[in-house]
């Protein structure tokens, strides 16, 4: 899968977190000019390097303010965030984390998809099965000061064509996090996911009419272009022979 990480840029300092595999950050030593430290920053860690300055070691990444986990019995599925950006994994197979921090992975034939400090709205997912059944899809909230929210929907694939289905996150009265499943209808209303099919059949490409194709042929006035003739008495060879008389009524 290679390496997940996201990173921010200003003036005075950058900063990378990694949530998958090992990014390793190169610092130039201004102690010693021209020397260049590798710093590896495993996942689950944070690196902040300001600039001009020795190399910094990394730290525990922060944890986030909310984390959701929607867990699926379907080993593909798709769920796209409250900004568009999906995650998890196609009727293809292929692997999509477009959520800063994503994390998808199996466990027992299922697939679970978290997603840290997204932001209010509406989470949909797209379920995959080869077969006609009912899918349980498990959407859990885990908000600031420890509050959870445990949302259960069914996934009712009636046909080849795969099942959406969606809850809302949101506040509540009280200042916590809160969530509800949608209807049918509203989980129709849902966005697809944006992603790149690898293996999909494509469609046959139309061809395009091509115009007649023009060879313009020019004819050198400069004495160097010029092909000077043949010495007399030696005869210039012919690049492709003319067939004799003879062979011509053979052919015949």
């Amino acid at each position: 899968r290679g390496t997940e990480f996201e990173g921010l840029v200003d003036d005075r300092e950058t900063t990378g977190t990694t949530t998958g595999g090992t990014v390793v950050d190169q610092v130039a030593d201004p102690a010693q000019p021209g020397r260049v430290v590798d710093v590896p920053v495993v996942a689950g860690t944070t690196h902040t390097q300001p600039r001009n300055a020795p190399p910094t070691q990394p730290r525990p990444a922060p944890q986030p303010d909310r984390t959701v986990t929607v867990t699926v019995d379907a080993p593909r599925s798709i769920v796209v965030d409250p900004l568009g950006r999906a995650n998890g994994l196609t009727k293809h197979g292929t692997l999509v984390i477009q959520t800063p921090g994503a994390r998808v992975k199996r466990e027992d034939g299922r697939i679970v998809i978290e997603l840290p400090d997204i932001p209010d709205g509406k989470l949909s997912t797209r379920v995959e099965a080869d077969d006609d059944d009912r899918v349980r899809v498990h959407t859990r909230i885990d908000g600031p000061g420890r509050h959870t929210v445990e949302l259960d929907e069914d996934a009712d694939l009636d046909d080849d064509r795969g099942k959406t289905t969606g809850v809302e996150i949101g506040p509540t009265g009280s200042g916590g996090t809160g969530g509800r499943v949608l209807d049918d209808d509203d989980a129709d209303m849902l966005p697809s996911p944006k992603v790149i099919e690898r293996g999909a059949p494509r469609a046959s490409p139309t061809a395009t009419p091509r115009s007649p194709r023009v060879t313009k042929t020019s004819q050198s006035t400069k004495d160097s272009d010029r092909r000077s003739p043949p010495p007399s008495g030696r005869a210039q060879a012919s690049e492709t022979p003319e067939p004799d008389g003879d062979d011509d009524d053979d052919e015949r």
